[in-house]
């Protein structure tokens, strides 16, 4: 389906005010540091309600495994990653079956299964809900031609919002689906899918990318700027600024069920990015550590759980090393100071549109 509506939203299914609250300080956390498989290198993907994670990373034979955690760290013994976890330990990611073949979408249970393409040679998951539905995108054909898919036992096509290609990267419980299209122009648009693709817009730039959605309808992901740069978003009805760290871009990229996000966003001069935590507006991770975290730096925050944890990976004496983050206090979202409402979009079924720190220097 490529056939694109716009998002609106029909009031007279009711509104509710909420009322202006000042930013909470964010929590103190603390630090477990993943290990390794035996290589240089780990990258902590997802993370569960469970504090269960996926990833990649190197072997000692220096070849690419997914991995999975759960109190210790282990191999799942194929070449590829694990993009996402559900809240029964099921893995979304893509795996490569044979030394410079094709790559293709996979669930695992302990057993991998290839869930297949579109026609094409290549697909990619990159993530899973707890019903065990599955988002990616495939190869259409022999062509780099991409499009968004959703897996239920069959792959079925999304579409695109008008352009070439297109790729969903978050769905939720209720089986909404976000990512980003191309659009005719060659700009990109952040997407959100509930049997008809919906144009989310952007933040006033030609591009934008979605990249997550809470059981409650928040989608977080990041746009370009009409002034220059581009910044984290969360949509809730409304496309809100989550701002960005001392450099020119900030992506966020999960949100967990209290509409807390968390992501990366690049420092001045755009070097180096910090994992960055998402709550009305940005926050470096790095600075909200106990000891546990020195000698760390925490550059990307790939997953946030209902508890407050978060997974990511960062650099430990030169390598990316993946960490679990504990909150000493399960940090609650910040109430946008606007209003909500519930909204009935159709197909899959009815969307509800909920709304949504002061920075605190490490001791």
């Amino acid at each position: 389906m490529s056939r694109s509506t716009p998002l609106t939203l029909p009031l007279t299914l009711g509104m509710l005010a909420v009322s202006a609250a000042a930013f909470a300080d964010p929590p103190t956390y603390h630090l477990t540091n993943l290990g390794d498989l035996g290589g240089p290198g780990t990258y902590a993907r997802a993370i569960n309600n469970n504090g269960q994670i996926s990833g990649e990373g190197t072997t000692a034979a220096h070849q690419e495994s997914a991995f999975f955690y759960n109190g210790s760290l282990h191999a799942l013994g194929f070449t590829g990653n694990g993009s996402s976890i559900n809240a029964s330990g099921v893995i979304a990611g893509a795996a490569q079956f044979t030394v410079g073949g094709p790559v293709h979408a996979i669930s695992y249970d302990g057993t991998v299964h290839d869930i297949g393409t579109l026609g094409g040679p290549d697909s990619f998951a990159y993530a899973i809900n707890d019903g065990g539905a599955i988002v990616g995108a495939s190869k259409v054909d022999a062509t780099s031609t991409l499009h968004a898919f959703s897996y239920d036992g069959t792959m079925h096509d999304l579409g695109t919002l008008g352009g070439t290609n297109s790729y969903a990267r978050g769905i939720n419980a209720g089986g909404t689906i976000v990512g980003y299209s191309y659009m005719a122009d060659l700009s990109t648009h952040a997407f959100l899918y509930d049997g008809t693709m919906h144009d989310l817009g952007t933040l006033g730039g030609n591009q934008a990318s979605a990249y997550a959605i809470n059981n409650g309808g928040k989608v977080v992901g990041t746009s370009d700027m009409a002034t220059g740069g581009s910044d984290a978003f969360l949509f809730d009805g409304t496309m809100h600024d989550l701002g960005r760290l001392s450099g020119t871009y900030a992506l966020a990229t999960a949100i967990n069920s209290g509409g807390l996000g968390v992501g990366y966003a690049s420092l001045a001069g755009d070097a180096v990015t910090h994992a960055t935590f998402f709550d009305g507006g940005a926050f470096d991770l790095n600075n909200y550590l106990d000891a546990s975290g020195d000698g760390w730096e925490l550059a990307y925050a790939t997953g946030i759980n209902d508890s407050g944890q978060i997974a990511g990976y960062g650099l430990l004496n030169g390598d990316p090393t993946s960490f679990l983050l504990t909150p000493d206090v399960a940090p609650t979202a910040t109430p946008e100071p606007s209003a909500f409402a519930i909204l009935g979009i159709g197909g899959i079924g009815t969307l509800t549109l909920l709304l949504g720190l002061r920075r605190r220097k490490r001791n």
